[in-house]
């Protein structure tokens, strides 16, 4: 397995790892999530991740085949008095094909993106991930993360 940095011409591949993390939100949550008309993300979108110097995002492969992918950046504190003015790496996007997962796919991505955060000066990782994602839930506690805040929505 090798890590790589993502790049335009891994753009069908992305989006096909994509839609998968898509899906899942879609089926579980259809309220808030559509599938979109046209592709899942646009080139132009996908092409503006990447060359972002505050987004890391890289790509699992194996013989040719990507497996998986994450991507995460970095934010600052909005600027009011009770924030301290601080950055911090937000874990945007991580997705793995189910024939790899617990395989330390997922773990080799997450490294590889706090290395990146790192090598930038971010030592806080954060992440949102929706209470139906059990799978996800267990794998970011398996790595150290903790509840720290809950978000909420009001049922109608």
């Amino acid at each position: 397995m090798k890590i790589k940095p993502a790049a335009i011409n891994d753009f069908e591949e992305i989006n096909r790892l994509i839609e998968i993390a898509d899906k899942l939100h879609r089926e579980a949550l259809p309220e808030m999530f559509v599938k979109p008309k046209g592709p899942v993300r646009e080139r132009a979108y996908i092409e503006k991740l990447i060359n972002d110097q505050k987004t890391g995002f890289f790509l699992a492969e194996l013989d040719g085949e990507l497996m998986g992918l994450i991507q995460g950046t970095i934010w600052e504190s909005p600027a009011i008095p009770i924030m301290s003015n601080e950055q911090y790496g937000m874990i945007e996007n991580l997705v793995v094909m189910s024939e790899y997962r617990r395989k330390g796919v997922g773990k080799e991505l997450f490294n590889k993106l706090n290395d990146w955060f790192v090598s930038n000066g971010i030592y806080d990782i954060r992440l949102n991930v929706f209470e139906f994602n059990q799978e996800a839930i267990s794998f970011y506690k398996k790595l150290g993360f903790l509840n720290y805040s809950r978000r909420m929505k009001l049922k109608k």
